[in-house]
């Protein structure tokens, strides 16, 4: 899942989860396991990082193309490509659909 950090933790360790492959920096977005993204968010360290597309040069918020909504997280990506999720319905698709 994609995540903004909003502060970076102090800790390497945050209720069990291995923080050390991350240099976490202020400001910058971060392709995390669910669970890595769920501690940072639980403890206020990031919040997720809503998906945007360009179109006619303007950034516009993603839509699900299942219930319309713009509430879309990307997924981390792997060989596949980048897949995205839709928190609302749940629907998960690739990029590549």
């Amino acid at each position: 899942m994609s995540v903004r950090i909003l502060r970076v933790p102090p800790a390497r360790v945050l209720e069990g989860v291995d923080l050390t492959p991350f240099a976490f920096e202020r400001g910058r977005a971060y392709d995390v396991d669910p669970q890595v993204a769920r501690v940072l968010i639980l403890w206020d360290y990031a919040s997720l990082e809503h998906v945007h597309v360009r179109i006619g040069g303007q950034s516009v918020p993603m839509t699900c193309p299942r219930c319309q909504t713009t509430n879309i997280l990307r997924a981390k990506a792997d060989e596949a490509g980048d897949f995205f999720y839709c928190p609302r319905c749940d629907h998960i698709w690739s990029g590549m659909d």
